[in-house]
C-alpha cells in the first residue's frame, strides 16, 4: 500500500489499530446480556442473592473472555478482589482450597452439580458462566450466612436425607418464600413440613403430635394420589400442585393449633378470674352464671386473638 507524503507505516498501524479498538468499545456487550439472561431463567440460586447489596454482573466479569478456561487458583483471585467476601479483619473467606472443598466428591454437601465445570486430567477447569456460578455461592456462604448444606439442598432440591439436615431457620424461610422445589418425593416434603411445625410450636408438643399423625394421614393418602396419577400419566405438575395445596392445609392446620391452645389459657384465666370475685358472690351464682362468666371471658379473648393473628399473618401468596 502506499504511504501518504510524511506518514510512515507505523503510524497508520496505529491508527488501524486504534480505529479497531474504537469499534469494539461500541460493539455491544453480547456477554452481558447473555448472563442476565441465564441468570433470570435458568440460575437456580441467584433469586436468594440481595443484587442491590452484590451485584453478579459486574465489570470484572465482563473483562472476562468467553472462550477461555480458567484455573481454581485464578478464579479465587477473582473472588478475593470483592471486600464484602473477607473477613472484618480483611482476610481472604474464599481461596482455591475453598473452591476444591466445595467440588469434593466424597461430601455429602458438596456443590458439584450445581457449579458443573470440567475437569482436565487433576485440575478443575472454569469458564465465564462457572465463575459466576462460585460468585453466587460465595454471597450466599459468606454474606447471606447461609450453610454449604443449605446452599446444596437450595441448588438440587429437597431429598429426606437433606430435609434432615437442613437448619430449622432455612425450611422456615423455605416454606415462608415458597422456595421449596426439586421435591425428590413426598416423604422428603412430609420431613420439611414436620420441621416447619416443630420450628415454630415447640410451646405446643401435645399439638405437634397430633399435627404430626394428621400431616402423615395426609401425606399417606396423598401418597395414594400420586401413584394413581402417575398410573394415568399425568405430569409432575399435578404433583406440585397437590404439595402447595398440603401447604395449605398446614398452615391452617398451625393456625387450628393455636386457637385451640389460646381457648384453653383463656378459659384458665376466665377460671381464675371468676375466682378472684369471692367466696360470698359466688355461692349467689349458679354453675350455669359461671359457665356464662367463662364463655363471654373466652369469646372476648378470641376476638383480640384473631384481629391480632390477622394483622400478622403471613401473606398467602406463596399458595396462591
Amino acid at each position: 500500500m502506499k504511504e501518504l507524503p510524511g506518514r510512515s507505516a507505523a503510524d497508520s498501524e496505529h491508527e488501524t489499530s486504534d480505529s479497531n479498538n474504537m469499534d469494539d468499545a461500541l460493539k455491544p456487550n453480547t456477554l452481558e446480556a447473555e448472563l442476565k439472561k441465564y441468570l433470570e431463567e435458568s440460575d437456580i440460586l441467584y433469586k436468594y442473592v440481595n443484587h442491590d447489596s452484590y451485584p453478579i454482573v459486574t465489570a470484572d466479569i465482563l473483562k472476562l473472555d468467553q472462550s477461555s478456561r480458567y484455573a481454581t487458583a485464578d478464579v479465587a483471585v477473582i473472588l478475593q478482589s470483592y471486600d464484602y467476601l473477607k473477613t472484618t479483619t480483611g482476610e481472604n473467606q474464599v481461596d482455591d482450597a475453598r473452591l476444591r472443598w466445595w467440588l469434593n466428591a466424597k461430601r455429602e454437601d458438596n456443590i458439584i452439580d450445581y457449579l458443573n465445570i470440567q475437569k482436565t486430567g487433576n485440575s478443575w477447569t472454569w469458564d465465564v458462566y462457572a465463575i459466576v456460578r462460585a460468585k453466587i455461592v460465595s454471597i450466599l456462604r459468606y454474606c447471606h450466612k447461609y450453610s454449604q448444606k443449605d446452599i446444596k439442598v437450595m441448588a438440587t432440591g429437597l431429598s429426606i436425607k437433606s430435609s434432615a439436615r437442613m437448619a430449622p431457620e432455612t425450611i422456615v424461610s423455605m416454606v415462608k418464600s415458597g422456595e421449596i422445589h426439586n421435591i425428590e418425593s413426598f416423604d422428603a416434603l412430609k420431613n420439611t413440613i414436620i420441621a416447619y411445625v416443630e420450628y415454630n410450636e415447640k410451646r405446643f408438643e401435645t399439638e405437634i403430635t397430633e399435627s404430626v399423625e394428621f400431616i402423615g394421614t395426609e401425606f399417606r393418602n396423598l401418597l395414594e394420589e400420586h401413584n394413581e396419577l402417575k398410573e394415568r400419566q399425568v405430569l409432575l405438575d399435578e404433583s406440585t400442585k397437590k404439595s402447595n395445596e398440603i401447604l395449605a392445609r398446614t398452615l391452617e392446620m398451625d393456625l387450628k393449633l393455636k386457637e385451640q391452645q389460646v381457648k384453653r389459657i383463656l378459659r384458665l384465666e376466665a377460671t381464675e378470674s371468676w375466682n378472684s370475685r369471692g367466696v360470698f358472690k359466688n355461692l349467689l351464682s349458679s354453675q350455669s352464671d359461671k359457665e356464662a362468666y367463662i364463655q363471654k371471658y373466652v369469646e372476648e379473648g378470641m376476638k383480640e386473638f384473631a384481629q391480632t393473628n390477622q394483622e400478622s399473618a403471613p401473606s398467602r401468596e406463596i399458595i396462591d
